[in-house]
C-alpha cells in the first residue's frame, strides 16, 4: 500500500472533512483521534470542537447532555485510565462543557482555549505548576492522567481500524507501566 492509498483509507475510516483540517498525519492521530476517543470513553453526548495540531494545539471540546459531578468525572476517568487522577475543583458547578488535550497539554494556552470555549472543566495528560495555578485562578476545573494513559484509546482505536481494513495484520498490545506513578529509585 502506498501513500496515497493509506490517505484515501484514513479518509474512508474518519471522514475526508476531518482529515483536510490537519496538515500532517501526526496531528491527526496523534492528537485528534486520541481526544476524541478519550471524550467517547468518559461519555461525552457532543462534540463541539476537535482537538486539532495544526503547528499549534487546540483542545477538543465536549458536552455532556445531563451535568454530573466533578468527583463522578473524577472517578470516571481514574477508573479508565486505571490509575490516581489528580484533580483540582476550582469551581461550584456541575460539569457540563469539558475541554480535552491529551498526553502533554499542560500549557496555559490550552487552558485560555478551554474558558474562551466555554469550558468548565480542563482533563490532560501533563501539568506544571503554572497549569495548576492557571486553572485555579481562572476557575476552570482541572483533572490530570498521565500523558500515555490519557493518549492510549485513541492508539487502541487507531489500531482497531486497522485490523478491520486487514484482518491479517496481527496488533499487538504493548503493556506499560504507570510509571509517572513510580517513585524514583
Amino acid at each position: 500500500m502506498d501513500l496515497d492509498q493509506f490517505s484515501l483509507l484514513l479518509e474512508e475510516w474518519f471522514g475526508k472533512e476531518l482529515l483536510e483540517e490537519f496538515s500532517d498525519d501526526y496531528g491527526f492521530t496523534h492528537i485528534t483521534v486520541t481526544c476524541t476517543s478519550l471524550m467517547e470513553k468518559i461519555g461525552i453526548d457532543e462534540i463541539i470542537q476537535y482537538s486539532i495540531f495544526n503547528n499549534e494545539g487546540i483542545p477538543g471540546i465536549g458536552e455532556f447532555k445531563e451535568p454530573l459531578s466533578f468527583d463522578r468525572l473524577a472517578n470516571r476517568l481514574s477508573c479508565l485510565l486505571d490509575e490516581p487522577v489528580r484533580s483540582w475543583r476550582n469551581n461550584g458547578k456541575e460539569v457540563k462543557r469539558v475541554g480535552i488535550m491529551t498526553g502533554a497539554g499542560h500549557s496555559t494556552d490550552y487552558l485560555k482555549l478551554a474558558l474562551d470555549g466555554g469550558c468548565d472543566t480542563y482533563i490532560t495528560g501533563e501539568a506544571s505548576l503554572y497549569t495548576i495555578q492557571y486553572a485555579q485562578f481562572a476557575g476552570l476545573n482541572l483533572l490530570v492522567g498521565s500523558h500515555t494513559f490519557t493518549e492510549i484509546f485513541g492508539v487502541e482505536t487507531f489500531a482497531g481500524k486497522v485490523k478491520l481494513s486487514f484482518p491479517e495484520v496481527k496488533i499487538l498490545k504493548l503493556e506499560e507501566s504507570h510509571f509517572e506513578l513510580n517513585p524514583a529509585t
